[in-house]
């Protein structure tokens, strides 16, 4: 029985899920330190990364997802490998908080300004709409030489 023994148990969504197994067949899902993955990145890959949001601004993010944790070094090396995978011909999105300390680590990617809903507090009033960046390294341009 579900938590909270709830009436009317939700629908499970099959045909999304569907959609979902059917579009994933052309992609490559990988799990694993960043590092690695940003290495196998080549012309014409799309990498999204999602990692932990670190705000050294207010302190509260919670970055806690391995015991090492993932810090203002590992955030630094995240957009080192960005930069590297484009230099391959991929494009790199990154997402995180929308801060002057996130906007100075992304200098040089095209950045996208977003207002979201948080939906992790407990108590639904804290949930407030947050700003978040979405910043862009498309690959960098190849100029052939001349002789």
């Amino acid at each position: 029985m579900p938590y909270a023994h709830p009436k009317v148990l939700p629908r499970f969504p099959f045909d999304e899920v569907a959609l979902a197994a059917e579009k994933l067949k052309a992609a490559n899902v990988l799990s694993g330190g960043f590092a690695a993955t940003m290495e196998l990145a080549t012309a014409g890959d799309v990498v999204y990364c999602d990692p932990p949001y670190s705000d050294p601004e207010t302190q509260t993010s919670f970055t806690g997802y391995t015991t090492e944790g993932f810090g203002v070094a590992e955030h630094k090396e995240l957009v080192a490998s960005a930069r590297e995978a484009a230099a391959r011909g991929a494009t790199v999105l990154i997402s995180n908080h929308n801060t002057l300390a996130t906007r100075e680590l992304y200098e040089g990617f095209e950045l996208v300004e977003l207002t979201v809903r948080r939906s992790v507090a407990a108590n639904a009033d804290k949930r407030l709409a947050a700003r978040e960046l979405v910043a862009m390294l498309l690959p960098f341009p190849i100029f052939p030489c001349r002789p």
